[in-house]
């Protein structure tokens, strides 16, 4: 749409824009912003001060001096993202789980505390998050059964750990950073095949995932959002590798 210098439109017939149109288009982003602060609010005086920890608030990656166009800012997931695709019956003591992009702790926390996974890793780039992460770990000493490795590193960079079965992403990255993610991934299916599983939350690069012709959609929780838009972004699925994935079999290439 063009705009003047004010920067106002000069061609709202042309695109079919309207009082109307921006009217809707503001109640959206209203009813967004409101549903945020709730939700951050209730972390806030709940579940966060009950535990003694804290995990919850948007943190930019400015702030946080890792700024990049394909990394994604701070935004703790819910407290049952987990078990809304993964039942603990589904997890034994051989599985090993990893957070991609753990943040301040709070899905390490859950995988800690409600399933039986051998180890537990969250993986943070930012030093800041992971320092806020490992005393919110030490804090719930008393509720979790299971030890939390958490490590700062850029996942994208390095050798992926060749025993992890479960790998949860909330969406930490996406373009050519998520292809160098699950290239590290891959590499680590062919040295040691076995079955992995991914829960990802806010699944914006489900093609790219599907496209390594490695995994499946298993199956998927939308949640009730004020929009259709707000449920996409909430949503979580899980995947799993292909029983027939063969080793050897080359990433698509970008």
């Amino acid at each position: 749409m063009k705009r003047d210098a004010t920067g106002s439109s000069t061609d709202r017939r042309r695109f079919g824009t309207s009082r109307v149109g921006h009217a809707t288009a503001r109640a959206g982003v209203t009813a967004k912003t409101t549903w945020h602060r709730t939700r951050r609010l209730a972390d806030r005086l709940v579940t966060d001060r009950r535990l003694g920890i804290a995990t919850a608030g948007h943190i930019p990656l400015a702030r946080l001096g890792l700024d990049h166009p394909e990394r994604v800012s701070y935004e703790p997931s819910g407290w049952r993202t987990l078990r809304l695709v993964l039942a603990a019956e589904e997890v034994d003591h051989d599985d090993v789980f990893i957070d991609i992009g753990a943040g301040k702790g709070r899905v390490v926390l859950e995988a800690a505390t409600y399933y039986d996974f051998r180890r537990v890793i969250g993986v943070e780039l930012s030093p800041e998050l992971a320092r806020v992460a490992q005393a919110n770990v030490s804090a719930m000493s008393g509720h979790r059964h299971v030890d939390v490795e958490m490590i700062i590193a850029d996942a994208t960079q390095g050798v992926f750990p060749d025993d992890v079965t479960v790998i949860f992403l909330y969406n930490p990255f996406r373009g050519v950073l998520f292809d160098r993610f699950m290239t590290t991934v891959i590499a680590s299916l062919d040295r040691r095949p076995r079955r992995v599983r991914v829960v990802y939350r806010s699944p914006f690069e489900h093609e790219r995932l599907l496209e390594t012709g490695r995994f499946r959609l298993v199956r998927q929780h939308c949640p009730l959002r004020p929009s259709a838009k707000m449920r996409e972004t909430g949503s979580v699925r899980l995947y799993e590798t292909h029983q027939t994935a063969t080793r050897g079999r080359e990433q698509p290439k970008r």
